[in-house]
C-alpha cells in the first residue's frame, strides 16, 4: 500500500523527531517500554480528554490512533525495525479506545482510579499476550501492523470494562 495517499505529511515530517517521538522520547528507553506508554496514555485519557464532550472524545481518539500509525511507520523506517519494543506511542495511542465504554456510558465516574487502573491493567494482559487473534493483524506492514495489534486490544479492553460497569455500577 502506498502511504503517501492516506499519510501525505509523512515524508515532509521532521524524521528525527517523529521517531523520538514515537518512543514517546525517554519512556522507550526504559525497561519494559509498553507498560510505560500504556501509563502514559492512561494518565493522558484522565487528566485530558476525560474533560471532553462524547463527540470530541471519539473524534480525538480516532485521530490519535490515524497519527500513531503514521509516527510508528517514520519510527520503524528509523530504526530499520519492525515494531521494536521502544516503540511505544501505540500504546499510548490505543489507551482511549479502552476506556471508550465506560467514558460514553457514563460508569468512568464512578470509581474514576478503579476504572482507568483496571483500563491498564486488562489493556497489558490483551497487549502482552495477544489473544483472539490479535497476535495475526501483527503481519500487517509499517505503522498500521505497529498499531493495529493495540488498537485491538483496546477493543478487547473496553469491552470488559463495559462487561465489568455492567456488574459494578
Amino acid at each position: 500500500m502506498d502511504w503517501r495517499v492516506f499519510y501525505p505529511w509523512l515524508g515532509v515530517a521532521p524524521q528525527k523527531f517523529c521517531a523520538s517521538l514515537s518512543t514517546l522520547f525517554f519512556l522507550g528507553a526504559l525497561k519494559a517500554p509498553g507498560t510505560w506508554g500504556s501509563a502514559a496514555g492512561s494518565l493522558f485519557v484522565a487528566f485530558l480528554l476525560s474533560r471532553f464532550n462524547p463527540v470530541f472524545y471519539v473524534l480525538f481518539a480516532a485521530f490519535l490512533i490515524y497519527f500513531s500509525i503514521g509516527i510508528c511507520e517514520i519510527g520503524e523506517r528509523v530504526f530499520k525495525l519492525k515494531d521494536p519494543g521502544k516503540i511505544n506511542f501505540d500504546e499510548f495511542a490505543a489507551m482511549p479506545v479502552c476506556y471508550l465504554s465506560v467514558y460514553l456510558s457514563g460508569a468512568l465516574w464512578h470509581h474514576f482510579w478503579v476504572w482507568i487502573l483496571a483500563g491498564f491493567i486488562v489493556f497489558r494482559f490483551f497487549d502482552i499476550a495477544k489473544p483472539f487473534g490479535i497476535k495475526r493483524v501483527q503481519i500487517l506492514s509499517g505503522g498500521l501492523g505497529c498499531v493495529i495489534d493495540d488498537v485491538l486490544a483496546g477493543v478487547f479492553t473496553t469491552l470488559v470494562l463495559y462487561f465489568a460497569s455492567l456488574f459494578y455500577c
